[in-house]
């Protein structure tokens, strides 16, 4: 009798072991990223200035120095940053706003560290997948161009798994919103912070993570990460349709002439 009692036990303990490890496993499956990017003539063609990212437990941020210029508008209506020489003469990133140079690494420094970061990030949480998270399509083509650009698409593959439009997402699952910029939702679901700093990267991404976070608060995790990734391409995926939208996006310039033409902004297919 008192075998039998203590294998029942046994089997019951097993059971709460093997529900934990699920339980605890589907609630580390996946690390959402947000992140957000800067680009010198806003088209996902150009060239990325400046990349952030945030996840529950760290951020990202690099500011790039591109080869070419920063668009006039761009730097007149939203980052304030262009492109200018240092007292030594060199090229150098420059904030209009705060009338100062800003420290800056070539893209492909930029990128291989935040592939190492995303690395990092999945090792020390655990998880088993990466999804990365943009607000619209803008993004995803660019990041993927540019990472083909320093050669780095196939260690991008190896870190990313998904790459989802929060975009698509909050316009299907919070149709009562009545507008959804990224600024505006952020006001709409935390009324009494102060504003983020929009049109930085790092800015940007953290605001998105926030407003992630703060709708999903009652969401089981597991639920919310299914909800995303349903708005969401297998990265693989995501580089064949980075290239068709590029191609089609540079097609399009070359056929129409533009009355606002700037040779010094790099752009290029470079998947």
């Amino acid at each position: 009798m008192e075998i039998a009692t203590f294998l029942q036990t046994l089997v019951a303990f097993v059971i709460i072991l093997a529900l934990l490890h699920i339980i605890t496993h589907v609630r580390k499956a996946s690390l959402i990223v947000s992140y957000d990017l800067e680009l010198t003539d806003g088209s996902f063609a150009s060239e990325i200035f400046q990349i952030g990212a945030k996840c529950q437990k760290d951020c990202f941020t690099r500011n790039i120095l591109p080869e070419g210029d920063i668009h006039p508008g761009v730097t007149k209506y939203a980052t304030h940053i262009t492109v200018r020489e240092d007292a030594q003469g060199s090229r150098s990133l420059f904030d209009l706003k705060n009338d100062a140079h800003i420290p800056s690494v070539c893209g492909k420094d930029a990128f291989r560290d935040f592939l190492c970061w995303l690395k990092q990030q999945k090792q020390e949480g655990e998880f088993t997948e990466v999804v990365l998270v943009s607000h619209g399509t803008t993004d995803m083509p660019a990041l993927i161009n540019n990472l083909a650009r320093a050669d780095l698409v196939q260690e991008f593959l190896q870190n990313v798994d998904f790459m989802a439009d929060s975009l698509k997402y909050f316009e299907e699952n919070f149709r009562m919103w009545p507008k959804y910029k990224l600024h505006l939702i952020y006001e709409e679901v935390f009324p009494y912070r102060p504003k983020f700093n929009v049109h930085n990267a790092l800015g940007d991404a953290t605001a998105l993570h926030d407003i992630l976070e703060q709708v999903n608060k009652d969401t089981k995790r597991y639920k919310f990460v299914q909800n995303i990734k349903f708005h969401s391409d297998r990265s693989s995926a995501c580089v064949r349709i980075a290239e068709n939208k590029i191609n089609k996006t540079l097609t399009k310039a070359r056929n129409r002439r533009s009355l606002d033409s700037n040779n010094s902004v790099v752009k290029g297919l470079w998947i």
